[in-house]
């Protein structure tokens, strides 16, 4: 329980008029919100550095079928024509 006691007394050490945190037998000594913003921290970094680690180009235009790749099915550039009804559904 001391060395839990050093280690919250030195990280909290450059925050220490707001963050205190001493050990205590009766109560935790982070609150719910610091725990929680430690929390979301790690995981944007966490997810940053994945994405970074992990990163793989890829080709938008083939994923959205424009360019190269939809060549045969028709003129590039044309849009397609969407059949609309009417508001009764009649045609």
């Amino acid at each position: 329980m001391e060395s839990l006691d050093r280690f919250l007394t030195a990280v909290s050490r450059p925050l220490n008029p707001w963050v205190l945190w001493k050990m205590d037998p009766v109560k935790f000594p982070i609150y719910s919100y610091e725990i929680l913003f430690i929390s979301m921290m790690l995981a944007i970094i966490g997810y940053i550095v994945l994405s970074l680690l992990t990163y793989r180009p890829y080709d938008l235009d083939k994923l959205l079928h424009r360019g190269e790749e939809t060549a045969g099915e028709g003129t590039a550039g044309e849009a397609a024509t969407i059949p609309w009804k009417s508001p009764a559904g009649t045609g």
